[in-house]
C-alpha cells in the first residue's frame, strides 16, 4: 500500500516511506487533520440535522397534500352545484381517461388530460373542464374525435364534446 501525505504538508503528494515515522512526526508537530475530515460527533450532528430537515419537509408535504385534498373536495362540491356533476360523470371520466392513457403517449396524457374533468352530459353534449385556453384549443383540434369516440363507445350513444376553461385554482388532478 502506498501512503501519501495530506496535500497541506511540505512533502505534498510524495509517497510516505515509513508510515510509523510519519505518524510520530505528525504527533510531535501537531499535524492538522485534512480539511474534509469530520469527527464522528460532527457526522452525527450533520445526520441529525438532515433527519430534522427531512422530517420538516415530510410535514410540509403532508400539509400540502391535505390542503390539496380539501381544495379538491371543495371544488368538487362547486362543480356538483354549478353543473350537476354526479358520481356517474366522475366514474365515466375515470374510464375515459384510462382508455385515453392507453391510446396516447405518457407526455400527451400528463400534459393535456391530467387536469381535466367531465362536468356534465346533457342533451348529447359532454362538457369537459380544462385548465386553460391552450388546453381547450389543443384538445379541441387534436384529440376531440378521440374523446368523442371513447365517450360514445362507453355510453353507446352519440356524444358531442365541448370544452370549458376552468382555471386550476383548485386541484382537478386524477
Amino acid at each position: 500500500m502506498e501512503w501519501k501525505l495530506d496535500p497541506g504538508t511540505k512533502t505534498r503528494g510524495r509517497p510516505i516511506e515509513d508510515p510509523a515515522a510519519w505518524l510520530i512526526r505528525a504527533i510531535e508537530r501537531d499535524y492538522k487533520p485534512p480539511s474534509a475530515f469530520e469527527t464522528q460527533a460532527e457526522r452525527e450532528k450533520r445526520r441529525q440535522e438532515l433527519a430534522r430537515v427531512e422530517t420538516e419537509r415530510d410535514k410540509r408535504r403532508q400539509e400540502l397534500r391535505a390542503k390539496r385534498e380539501q381544495e379538491s373536495a371543495h371544488r368538487l362540491g362547486e362543480l356538483k352545484t354549478k353543473y350537476g356533476t354526479t358520481q356517474r360523470e366522475l366514474d365515466l371520466w375515470g374510464q375515459v381517461l384510462k382508455e385515453i392513457e392507453l391510446q396516447t403517449t405518457k407526455a400527451t396524457y400528463q400534459t393535456w388530460f391530467r387536469q381535466t374533468q367531465l362536468l356534465a352530459i346533457k342533451d348529447g353534449v359532454a362538457v369537459i373542464a380544462v385548465p386553460n385556453q391552450m388546453a381547450q384549443e389543443w384538445l379541441g383540434h387534436r384529440l376531440h374525435k378521440t374523446i368523442e369516440r371513447t365517450l360514445e363507445r362507453l355510453l353507446a350513444t352519440p356524444v358531442e364534446v365541448d370544452f370549458e376553461v376552468i382555471p386550476p385554482t383548485t386541484n382537478l388532478e386524477h
